[in-house]
């Protein structure tokens, strides 16, 4: 029997606004560990069923930038290993009118 190994990758990954996020938790132990994708809040992340390694984040919003948690039990320990993503979003430019005053001379 032996603790859970966790590798969590990419460890942080920067996408633009509206596109998918990917991460992989690869992990291994005896017994076989389950593993679950978490937040910084501890929100338990729902995976496809049957790929509960795999975080795929679609249509990544600006929200969406934050720590990730993959955790691996068994029933000798809980390893977790984090990773980041960062979203970047569309530049936002505004122009602003000054009042001007002329006179004329």
């Amino acid at each position: 029997m032996t603790a859970p190994v966790v590798l969590a990758y990419p460890l942080s990954l920067t996408v633009a606004e509206n596109q998918n996020a990917t991460f992989y938790c690869s992990v291994d132990g005896h017994p076989k560990p389950s593993v679950s994708w978490s937040t910084t809040d501890g929100t338990k992340l729902i995976t496809s069923p049957g790929q509960d390694n795999i975080l795929l984040i679609t249509n990544a919003s600006y929200s969406d930038s934050r720590k990730y948690f993959c955790t691996a039990k068994n029933d000798w320990a809980t390893v977790q290993r984090e990773v980041e993503l960062i979203v970047e979003g569309k530049a936002i430019v505004g122009l602003r009118k000054k009042n001007c005053l002329s006179s004329a001379f």
